[in-house]
């Protein structure tokens, strides 16, 4: 690693836009919202020998309940946002909690870590197509590729978010990491050209 390269971060760029700031408010005012019980599937039950419900398969329901807790959030802003983007999340989080692609160890998305997440598309707009998964921790990772180039952002709790990026410039490979607050993370990444992961694409 003897040819890694680093380059200055600046911070020149805040997200304080009118528009993100009336999307944090009501963002703000819809996560104190009571969230509805969630259903089990019909599909998942089964009648016990006292003819009282159970779960057929108590894993798959575990699975099932917390896709479905992260998609009742992203439905409280998706006003906000294309219906594409929409579909197409869902349809990421029914494969990353699909009986078939989980482990046992691995742990479920926090609602906190996933507020941040979704903070930032509101406040960046939806970008590419990244792919996602969970830290050890619980914490929701979204990662993109343009190229060689590469950002991966892990998102905690309260709109702080740790990067790290993989950029090829004039045959040189460039490495960097850090940990931002959701307000500068895109100056942070300016030396980086966001843009090349934030650009929205169906």
């Amino acid at each position: 690693m003897s040819c890694i390269q680093r380059v200055s971060l600046s911070r020149g760029v805040t997200l304080d836009s009118p528009q993100v700031a009336s999307v944090t408010a009501s963002l703000n005012g819809v996560q104190g919202a009571r969230e509805e019980k969630l259903k089990p599937r019909p599909s998942a039950m089964l009648k016990t020998q006292s003819g009282k419900s159970a779960f057929a398969d108590a894993p798959a329901m575990k699975l099932f309940n917390a896709a479905a807790s992260l998609k009742m959030q992203a439905s409280q802003v998706s006003m906000h946002l294309p219906e594409y983007w929409r579909v197409r999340l869902f349809k990421m989080l029914d494969t990353l909690y699909s009986p078939e692609e989980w482990d046992d160890n691995d742990q479920t998305i926090t609602s906190a870590s996933f507020w941040t997440f979704l903070r930032l598309t509101l406040a960046v707009g939806p970008g590419g197509k990244p792919g996602i998964g969970a830290s050890d921790s619980g914490n929701f990772i979204a990662a993109w590729k343009h190229g060689e180039n590469r950002l991966t952002l892990e998102f905690l709790p309260e709109d702080k978010i740790k990067w790290s990026v993989a950029v090829s410039r004039e045959g040189e490979r460039y490495y960097a990491a850090g940990r931002s607050s959701l307000a500068w993370l895109m100056g942070d990444l300016e030396a980086y050209t966001p843009k090349l992961w934030f650009t929205e694409a169906p």
